[in-house]
């Protein structure tokens, strides 16, 4: 696992351009096929496993295309194992205790990697890494254990965004609320007047855990 040198060169050249949150670089032993002979062949023959739940890859497919640039430019084939949304915290934890983890795995911030899923056991240690310098310090603090990086998240701060109907705000007469408080003030306003205040599409399963 962590003496496994093709998942720390995977882990750095494909933190340069996936998008999909928390990436980590963990995995079981042998995983990857023919290991360090890979490396010495340029990659070829080497395949290596990505986990991700439905939600953590973009719809467009953004990350797959760039994993098959990463296969043409080092000959290193990535297999992605995608699980359902509700079953993926409780999956990789069991696949981590087991040893027959992804080799590198995208991650849910509300998970709390480093209490969750250990990865100062179980994942390659990215401290010396130039890049990491580069992170802010909450992005950076999100995927460290004991002030040593195992993982990459890009977007930084989290932040979502909630598009509001200008129609019902000037038929209430309502401002764009700047706080929290003045948003659950503005929800009721809304519900006593007969409107839903908030929909959010819950076919996607982190909405309904994150909602409910």
């Amino acid at each position: 696992m962590k003496n496994n040198v093709m998942k720390k060169v995977f882990g750095l050249s494909m933190a340069t351009v996936l998008t999909a949150g928390l990436l980590a670089g963990c995995g079981s032993d042998g995983s990857d096929g023919d290991g360090g002979g890979g490396e010495a062949s340029g990659g070829k023959g080497v395949t290596l496993t990505f986990g991700s739940h439905q939600s953590g890859l973009p719809t467009s497919g953004i990350v797959q295309d760039l994993a098959k640039e990463f296969e043409e430019e080092t000959g290193i084939k990535v297999d992605f194992q995608i699980s359902p949304d509700a079953q993926w915290r409780d999956l990789i934890k069991v696949k981590l205790d087991s040893g027959e983890a992804p080799d590198i795995i995208c991650v849910d911030t509300p998970i709390g990697l480093a209490s969750s899923i250990h990865m100062d056991q179980y994942c390659v240690e990215l401290t010396d890494q130039d890049w990491t310098s580069r992170m802010e310090d909450s992005a950076r603090s999100a995927v460290s254990a004991n002030d040593k990086v195992y993982g990459i998240t890009f977007p930084g701060a989290k932040m979502y965004f909630y598009l509001y109907n200008k129609q019902i705000f000037d038929e209430l007469k309502l401002d764009i609320p700047t706080t929290y408080d003045e948003l659950k003030d503005i929800c009721q306003k809304m519900l006593d007047a007969g409107y839903t205040p908030i929909y959010e599409a819950t076919t996607n399963g982190w909405h309904q855990e994150n909602t409910a």
